[in-house]
């Protein structure tokens, strides 16, 4: 019997998916892809 928990408010930034994927797009031109991906989506581990 699995249960479904309610999402946490922390889970859901405020931060657009949209905006950290435009991010990631610049960004891994000159830093390459992991720090790219790094720095755009850090919000979400902070959260």
């Amino acid at each position: 019997m699995a249960t479904h928990a309610l999402p946490c408010k922390r889970m859901h930034a405020s931060v657009s998916p949209v905006f950290s994927l435009k991010l990631y797009r610049a960004l891994r031109l000159f830093v390459g892809p992991v720090l790219a991906w790094r720095i755009a989506f850090a919000w979400r581990a902070g959260a």
